[in-house]
Protein backbone atom coordinates (compact mmCIF):
# COMPACT_ATOMS: atom_id res chain seq x y z
CA UNK A 1 0.00 0.00 0.00
CA UNK A 2 1.19 3.46 -1.11
CA UNK A 3 2.53 5.77 2.09
CA UNK A 4 0.88 9.35 1.60
CA UNK A 5 3.73 11.80 0.79
CA UNK A 6 3.90 15.08 3.25
CA UNK A 7 4.15 17.98 1.15
CA UNK A 8 7.64 19.40 0.97
CA UNK A 9 8.22 22.94 2.70
CA UNK A 10 10.32 25.07 0.45
CA UNK A 11 13.79 26.89 1.99
CA UNK A 12 13.64 30.56 2.53
CA UNK A 13 14.03 32.76 -0.04
CA UNK A 14 15.33 36.14 0.27
CA UNK A 15 18.04 38.28 -0.86
CA UNK A 16 21.78 38.53 1.72
CA UNK A 17 22.59 42.28 1.67
CA UNK A 18 26.05 43.43 2.85
CA UNK A 19 26.55 46.48 4.52
CA UNK A 20 29.37 49.17 4.21
CA UNK A 21 31.07 47.16 7.40
CA UNK A 22 30.52 43.66 6.52
CA UNK A 23 27.35 42.78 8.64
CA UNK A 24 24.59 40.95 6.59
CA UNK A 25 20.73 41.64 6.72
CA UNK A 26 18.08 39.92 5.04
CA UNK A 27 15.85 41.51 2.12
CA UNK A 28 12.54 39.99 0.91
CA UNK A 29 12.31 42.53 -1.75
CA UNK A 30 16.35 42.07 -2.42
CA UNK A 31 16.58 46.43 -2.22
CA UNK A 32 19.61 47.34 0.40
CA UNK A 33 20.02 49.85 2.52
CA UNK A 34 22.03 53.24 1.46
CA UNK A 35 24.57 54.55 4.05
CA UNK A 36 26.42 58.14 3.49
CA UNK A 37 30.16 57.55 4.42
CA UNK A 38 33.15 59.95 3.91
CA UNK A 39 35.12 60.16 0.38
CA UNK A 40 37.89 59.50 2.25
CA UNK A 41 36.92 55.85 2.69
CA UNK A 42 36.42 55.18 -1.00
CA UNK A 43 40.09 56.62 -1.81
CA UNK A 44 38.08 59.59 -3.70
CA UNK A 45 40.85 62.28 -2.64
CA UNK A 46 44.76 61.97 -3.12
CA UNK A 47 44.77 61.68 0.74
CA UNK A 48 43.42 59.37 2.77
CA UNK A 49 41.11 59.95 5.50
CA UNK A 50 42.94 59.28 8.11
CA UNK A 51 45.66 61.92 6.67
CA UNK A 52 42.30 64.16 6.51
CA UNK A 53 41.19 63.89 9.49
CA UNK A 54 44.39 63.63 11.14
CA UNK A 55 47.95 65.15 11.80
CA UNK A 56 48.27 69.00 13.10
CA UNK A 57 46.37 70.11 10.71
CA UNK A 58 43.65 67.68 9.97
CA UNK A 59 39.79 68.18 10.30
CA UNK A 60 39.67 65.62 13.06
CA UNK A 61 39.23 67.03 16.60
CA UNK A 62 39.80 64.15 19.54
CA UNK A 63 39.47 66.23 22.45
CA UNK A 64 37.84 69.88 22.21
CA UNK A 65 40.42 72.40 24.01
CA UNK A 66 43.40 70.51 23.25
CA UNK A 67 44.39 72.26 20.22
CA UNK A 68 42.50 74.96 18.60
CA UNK A 69 40.20 73.76 15.43
CA UNK A 70 41.51 74.64 11.98
CA UNK A 71 39.90 77.80 10.73
CA UNK A 72 40.70 76.26 6.78
CA UNK A 73 39.99 72.79 7.79
CA UNK A 74 41.87 70.11 5.38
CA UNK A 75 42.78 72.75 3.09
CA UNK A 76 44.93 70.08 1.00
CA UNK A 77 42.12 67.38 1.27
CA UNK A 78 38.90 69.22 1.42
CA UNK A 79 36.57 66.26 -0.12
CA UNK A 80 38.40 64.01 2.20
CA UNK A 81 35.51 64.76 4.84
CA UNK A 82 32.58 65.01 2.61
CA UNK A 83 29.92 62.26 2.53
CA UNK A 84 28.93 60.25 -0.28
CA UNK A 85 26.08 57.89 -0.53
CA UNK A 86 26.67 53.99 -0.95
CA UNK A 87 24.00 51.16 -1.76
CA UNK A 88 24.33 48.10 0.24
CA UNK A 89 24.70 44.69 -2.13
CA UNK A 90 22.76 42.06 -2.19
CA UNK A 91 22.42 38.87 -3.81
CA UNK A 92 19.63 36.03 -4.04
CA UNK A 93 20.64 33.62 -0.73
CA UNK A 94 21.13 30.06 -2.00
CA UNK A 95 19.05 27.54 0.47
CA UNK A 96 22.27 26.81 1.99
CA UNK A 97 23.15 30.46 3.00
CA UNK A 98 19.53 31.42 3.79
CA UNK A 99 19.39 28.33 6.70
CA UNK A 100 22.72 29.22 8.10
CA UNK A 101 21.37 33.48 8.34
CA UNK A 102 18.48 32.33 9.62
CA UNK A 103 20.16 29.78 12.15
CA UNK A 104 23.16 32.46 13.00
CA UNK A 105 19.99 35.18 14.00
CA UNK A 106 17.82 32.15 15.85
CA UNK A 107 21.01 31.63 17.95
CA UNK A 108 21.24 35.46 18.35
CA UNK A 109 17.91 35.54 19.90
CA UNK A 110 18.49 32.53 21.82
CA UNK A 111 21.42 33.77 23.48
CA UNK A 112 19.61 37.43 24.57
CA UNK A 113 16.45 35.09 25.88
CA UNK A 114 19.22 33.92 28.46
CA UNK A 115 19.90 36.94 29.72
CA UNK A 116 16.93 39.33 29.21
CA UNK A 117 14.93 40.77 31.54
CA UNK A 118 11.33 40.60 31.63
CA UNK A 119 10.11 44.11 29.69
CA UNK A 120 12.01 42.90 26.46
CA UNK A 121 11.33 39.03 27.02
CA UNK A 122 8.19 38.65 25.31
CA UNK A 123 9.36 40.61 22.31
CA UNK A 124 12.38 38.06 21.48
CA UNK A 125 10.07 34.98 21.99
CA UNK A 126 7.84 36.67 18.80
CA UNK A 127 11.29 36.82 17.13
CA UNK A 128 12.04 33.32 17.78
CA UNK A 129 8.88 31.93 16.73
CA UNK A 130 9.15 33.73 13.59
CA UNK A 131 12.53 32.88 13.24
CA UNK A 132 11.45 29.35 13.80
CA UNK A 133 8.30 29.48 11.10
CA UNK A 134 10.62 30.89 8.33
CA UNK A 135 13.24 28.01 9.08
CA UNK A 136 10.40 25.56 8.68
CA UNK A 137 12.01 24.50 4.86
CA UNK A 138 15.82 24.29 6.26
Amino acid sequence: MPTAVSPRIPPPDFFLCTRHDGSLYASDDGRGGRSAVPLGMLGVPERSLAQAYGGRNGIGVAAPGLRPIPEIPAAQAPLAGGYVWIDDACHHATAQEACAYLRGELDGVEDQLKRTFSDTEAQLKQQQAALRERMRGC
